[in-house]
């Protein structure tokens, strides 16, 4: 994937991309990363720091200060969203990991049965690294997302040794790397619980790293009174101490910048006032898991158009980075023509126009349509693989041979094997809308949400309240403080439905 420049970007809400005066404490910072850069000591930075803190408008100064001083910063996120995001606010390009350390290498498990479906997969390895003009510094906005441990469930891509810091630390060998990122948000999807790339100790434990080191704390994004952070906060400081209630629970709010809705129907239908208005830059609803997302979104879907087929001017979010045309992991997009593909390998295509929200950019695509209304969050590898082995037995039937540059040429371009994968985006999980921002975030409550583990639940919370800007709206229940006081009926009721479905089950 190419670079994401400001001319691809009109990211409605983010903050002005110009200068602003950085507070003591981002000099502060701004001074050690400056002192990183000249010195021949370590070769990592990790910059930490909470929601609010202006780790982006820190970055902004100092890839600019790289610039003056004859560095070519290279600015990376970890998902397409999150580089768009890092684009519009430091007013240069930036792209994703992924696309800067990888490159497709070849379809392996071709020799024996490929027809029987069990072998075939991608591989994507490491770049060689490119020759800069300048000494490059790699900045990496968003780095509590990247995993080390490798990617369990799936072998029909594999990237490079399967583990992306160890593959990133080997991509940018001998130059300057700055981790950014938030410590309290969610780890990456992976058995990991913590971050490693925002854990110095880790850098220098496990690779041998030299690492400095410099945490923003002070807030300055929004007003210090301001009630998301606020409650943001008493998540933030659990983590921290780590010291944790097992039902944690949220402030009534003041109704300033944060507002309380009755139940889930209240809250659903204060979102669709900007859904009819499609106003995608200003809201989105969060929730915790496949399941709530495909069933809220199939609400809105009856709600707003009546028809459960896809039509013009719904909203999708990609869940997969396209080969084929420049849309990535997190990317919005609206429908703008559809119609059916011919099916092929088991699924049914949709041929469709979409409009990506963020640049305007239009892009034609065929569309995998099961996906859009599973639960799953991407193609199942066995999914992935019938596309591979649908690909090869046409290739061969063709006469192309597997191991001729045409194959490979084929293979990038085949529009059913590069169908877009993408999801109803109305409704999202808190890991897909991690490394975005919005100004009305609509968080969608359920109880599902408190069968994790503490230190993960309190982090799900952390992130999910700060993915709003300016007004943070959720639903009412007995996660809300004195709900039993506020509304007795109700909180009887709920108790008395517990205690019949906990009734006859083994204690």
């Amino acid at each position: 994937m190419d670079f994401i420049t400001l001319s691809q970007i009109n990211l409605a809400g983010q903050d002005n991309p110009h200068p602003m005066h950085l507070t003591p404490h981002q000099n502060q910072a701004l001074a050690k990363l400056q002192a990183f850069t000249a010195s021949p000591g370590a070769r990592a930075f990790v910059l930490r720091g909470y929601a609010g803190t202006g780790k982006t408008t820190l970055v902004g100064h100092y890839t600019r200060w790289l610039e003056e001083q004859g560095y070519q910063p290279q600015l990376l996120a970890t998902t397409g969203r999150a580089a768009k995001v890092l684009a519009a606010k430091t007013a240069r390009a930036a792209r994703t990991i992924h696309s800067c350390v990888y490159q497709f290498d070849e379809m392996s498990g071709l020799d024996g049965a490929a027809d029987a479906g069990t072998q075939l997969s991608l591989s994507f390895g490491i770049r060689p690294s490119p020759l800069y003009a300048k000494a490059p510094v790699f900045i990496v906005d968003e780095a509590s997302m990247i995993a080390n441990t490798a990617v369990t469930g799936s072998d029909v891509a594999r990237f490079g040794s399967g583990h992306l810091l160890l593959d990133f630390l080997e991509f940018t060998a001998g130059h300057r790397i700055v981790f950014v990122g938030d410590p309290c948000q969610l780890p990456p999807v992976s058995s990991e619980s913590f971050s490693p790339a925002l854990s110095p100790r880790y850098l220098r434990d496990h690779y041998h790293v030299a690492v400095d080191y410099a945490e923003l704390t002070e807030i300055i994004r929004q007003e210090s009174a301001s009630e998301i952070l606020t409650l943001a906060g008493h998540f933030r400081s659990a983590i921290a101490r780590d010291t944790y209630e097992q039902w944690p629970k949220l402030a009534v709010p003041q109704e300033q910048q944060a507002h309380l809705h009755p139940d889930e129907g209240a809250l659903v239908k204060a979102y669709l006032h900007y859904l009819r208005q499609q106003a995608y830059h200003e809201a989105i609803m969060v929730t915790h898991s496949n399941t709530h997302c495909r069933r809220l979104n199939h609400r809105i879907r009856m709600t707003l158009k009546g028809d459960k087929n896809l039509e013009v001017g719904e909203l999708l979010m990609v869940v997969q980075n396209s080969y084929c045309i420049p849309l990535m992991n997190g990317d919005q997009v609206l429908v703008k023509k559809v119609k059916p593909a011919r099916p092929l390998a088991g699924f049914n295509f949709l041929d469709v126009q979409l409009e990506d929200v963020a640049s305007g950019s239009t892009y034609q695509t065929l569309l995998i349509r099961e996906l859009l209304y599973n639960d799953n969050p991407g193609l199942l590898p066995a999914e992935s693989r019938r596309l591979l082995i649908d690909f090869d037995v046409r290739m061969r039937a063709a006469g192309v041979s597997r191991k001729s540059e045409k194959y490979q040429e084929n293979l990038r371009a085949d529009p059913y094997l590069n169908a877009l994968r993408a999801k109803f985006g109305y409704v999202i999980t808190c890991h897909k809308a991690q490394g975005g921002e919005w100004p009305h975030v609509f968080l969608n409550i359920q109880k599902s949400v408190f069968a994790q583990q503490s230190n993960s639940l309190y982090r799900w919370f952390y992130t999910a309240l700060t993915r709003a800007s300016h007004h943070l709206h959720y639903n009412d229940d007995w996660w809300v403080l004195h709900f039993a006081r506020r509304r007795p009926q109700d909180a009887a009721r709920h108790f008395k439905q517990v205690q019949q479905r906990n009734k006859g089950k083994p204690r």
